[in-house]
């Protein structure tokens, strides 16, 4: 025997919970764009399941509606440009106590009809305590899928990946024991990827030059680096207040 679950009869809204252990063991990149894929309601634009590009502009919307409306929040406060519900800004999910995403039935807070990822960060406490995350893979790794028809079909060089490495540190912990907790995390992603049938120039850097002449030993490179640093203070003034 078992009890029936509970029904909320008294709100239409339809969330779905993240915890922060599943965002730290889950096997996906650590960049927001990764955790919309998990919810089967939701159509995602931009794909980046490797994280090899952590400023990745992904819009994502619900039953049909506009890419337009999905919005990523951060305790509640809007990231997206006006109009937008995404933007360049690179939130912290590595490190967050929890991700809520609101799918139906939003309230008078909510700005549009479509779905919103909050995203919840932890808080510091009076003990220090701290995580560490890192991944990586390189050019041994990769396969290659190649072939023959493919090449007679004029793609002389795939997309493939030379080096992708993260590290994603956090360290929390008191200021004023009962008063005021700082938690601060730090992210460094380094990415080279071979980019599918472009080639260095020969003629780069010559002046008496001007066309363009493919080294077909040298492939393009797409590369990028990022450094992202976090810093989140909690104070609480009262027993029944408390600011971050």
């Amino acid at each position: 025997t078992c009890e029936s679950p509970v029904v909320d009869v008294t709100s239409t809204r339809n969330e779905l919970v993240i915890t922060g252990l599943t965002i730290a063991e889950i096997p996906s990149s650590r960049n927001y764009s990764a955790f919309t894929h998990l919810i089967p309601a939701i159509n995602v634009q931009q794909n980046d399941f490797e994280g090899t590009n952590p400023a990745l502009y992904s819009v994502f919307q619900i039953h049909g509606g506009r890419r337009n409306e999905g919005q990523v929040l951060v305790d509640g406060m809007n990231g997206g440009y006006q109009g937008m519900g995404v933007s360049g800004y690179v939130p912290e999910v590595g490190n967050a106590q929890e991700v809520v995403f609101s799918l139906s039935g939003g309230l008078g807070e909510a700005t549009t009809g479509g779905p919103q990822m909050n995203i919840v960060g932890k808080q510091g406490g009076n003990n220090f305590h701290g995580t560490i995350f890192v991944s990586g893979t390189g050019s041994a790794l990769q396969g290659a899928n190649l072939s023959s028809d493919l090449r007679a079909k004029g793609l002389t060089a795939t997309n493939s990946m030379k080096k992708l490495w993260e590290v994603n540190t956090a360290l929390g912990g008191p200021i004023a024991r009962d008063k005021l907790w700082f938690y601060g995390t730090y992210r460094y992603q380094y990415s080279r990827q071979n980019v599918a049938s472009m080639w260095a120039n020969k003629n780069a850097g010559d002046p008496t030059k001007w066309t363009y002449d493919p080294d077909y030993s040298k492939q393009a490179v797409g590369d990028g680096t990022w450094n992202q640093g976090n810093v989140r203070l909690t104070w609480q003034p009262t027993p029944r207040n408390k600011i971050n």
